[in-house]
Formats: structure tokens, sequence, C-alpha cells
């Protein structure tokens, strides 16, 4: 998907050039060309291989997944950083963390701030975005517009979050779902305080390489700890309590989230 139509015109030229069949719609299209554009897309008959879209584009019944059972679909997202195009994919991703909720096999026990970071994992992988977005979406809850989207914080953040998602994902036993439960209230603060640990984003990124079980054992550890901490330093200090309290406003907001644990739930049909 891009976002510009300039940059849509130079995607355009290199499939034009390696022979590829696609289908896009420009801007300038009329509503009649729209219409048969996608409708080519929709029709299993027709090969087209790639579909090259304008964010203008995704609310017109273009369907990216039905029709390809049986084929790898690949997104990619291109846009430039440092622009206002960081700000629309955090609001996408905002939309999507609901919607995903209720159709991403997760866990029905995992809840708020663990089921969004763990769907944010999702779209990472799906989108090869580079971190996990949910720092971007939990760094603008505390900084507003003030938030540096690409900021050595703001990465080491998206990495801390996907190592939490690794770590749920590979493997969770009882204790941990009970540890992870009991400090909902902690785990964005207990990120951020993890990777205080870390000089650089390049020594997170030589951890996200390790097998899954080193990574799941390193959470564990150093999780337990920080979260120890915090706790401590939350009956000790009323105010800071009452910070990480409302810093998980955005997340408990009816409609963003937990109405929609009740829809995974009925469609999973067990807890995990």
């Amino acid at each position: 998907m891009v976002n510009i139509s300039r940059l849509s015109t130079y995607i355009v030229a290199v499939f034009t050039l390696v022979g590829h069949d696609f289908g896009t719609i420009w801007l300038s299209a009329i509503t009649s060309g729209r219409s048969k554009i996608i409708a080519a897309w929709n029709d299993e008959s027709i090969t087209l291989h790639v579909f090259i879209a304008n964010v203008n584009d995704m609310g017109t019944g273009v369907n990216m997944h039905l029709l390809l059972q049986g084929y790898v679909l690949f997104f990619h997202l291109l846009k430039v950083k440092d622009t206002y195009h960081d700000n629309m994919e955090r609001l996408c991703i905002t939309k999507w963390i609901s919607q995903l909720s209720a159709e991403i096999d997760l866990p029905s026990w995992l809840q708020f701030e663990l089921r969004e970071i763990c769907i944010c994992e999702a779209v990472k992988a799906y989108w090869h975005q580079p971190f996990n977005r949910y720092a971007s979406v939990a760094q603008y809850e505390k900084s507003g517009a003030n938030l540096e989207y690409h900021s050595d914080q703001t990465i080491k953040l998206g990495h801390a979050f996907s190592m939490v998602a690794i770590s749920i994902i590979n493997k969770t036993d009882e204790s941990q779902k009970k540890f992870w439960l009991e400090n909902l209230t902690f785990i964005i603060e207990a990120c951020r305080r993890y990777v205080k640990k870390f000089d650089t984003v390049g020594q997170l990124e030589r951890v996200l390489k390790k097998e899954a079980e080193a990574i799941s054992k390193m959470v564990v550890d150093d999780f337990n700890a920080i979260m120890s901490t915090l706790r401590k330093e939350s009956e000790r200090n009323k105010d800071f309590a009452k910070e990480q309290e409302e810093d998980r406003l955005p997340v408990l907001w009816p409609g963003r989230l937990q109405c929609h644990h009740e829809h995974a739930s009925q469609r999973i049909g067990a807890e995990y």
C-alpha cells in the first residue's frame, strides 16, 4: 500500500517494466473506472498478481484475503517516515487493534495491553514493519503531538513489546498467565524501564534474533524483577499509582478493545 500519488507512479512503472499484471486506482479515476479495477482484483478468473493501493482506496471493497485460499499474500506498506504518514499509520493501527481482537486466533485469557501488544506483533509480521508499532500507540498516549515516531526510545520500546509477545506466544503456563494478568497495570512502564538496560537499538535487535525459548527466559527473569519494583513503588507512591492507571485509560476506553474480548471469547469458545 502506498500513500502518495508520486510514489504510486514509481511503483506502477517498476511493475510495468518487469511484466507483472497489476491493478491500481488513480486518485483521478471516475467511479466506474474504480469499480472495474476492484471487480477485476476480486475476480478469481483474472490473474492480477499485484494490487497497488492508495490509502483512499481501502474502504472500497477490495478483498485482500478471502479469494487467496492456497496462496501466500504479502503486504508492504510504503511511506515516508517522519511525516504525517506516521500519524496515519498509528491511527490505522489503533483501529485495527479493535477489529483484529475479534478476528485473530489469540488465547482468550489475553486481555487489554497484552492482547494489543500481540495483535501489533502480528501486524508487524504481515506488514513488514521494522518494529512493533504498539510503541507508537503507547508513546502517543504519553507524549501526544510531541511523539518522535522513529526515535531510538520508540524503536527500543517496540522491540521490547516484540519480546513480550514472543514470550507469551511461545509458551505460557498457568503461573506465567497469572503473572502477566496481575501486572497488567505496569506492563507498558515495565517495557519502558526494561529498554534502559540497552544502550543501542542494535543490542535489542540482536536479542530478537535469538531463539524464542531464549527470549522467553530473558523476559520472564527480567520482568519479574521490574514488576516487583513497580509494585513496591506503587504502594509507596500514590501519585505514581494514579499515573499508571491514567496511562491505561485509552486502553480501557469502551469501544477500543474490551468489548471485542467478548466477541473473541465467543468465537474461540473456550479458555486456553
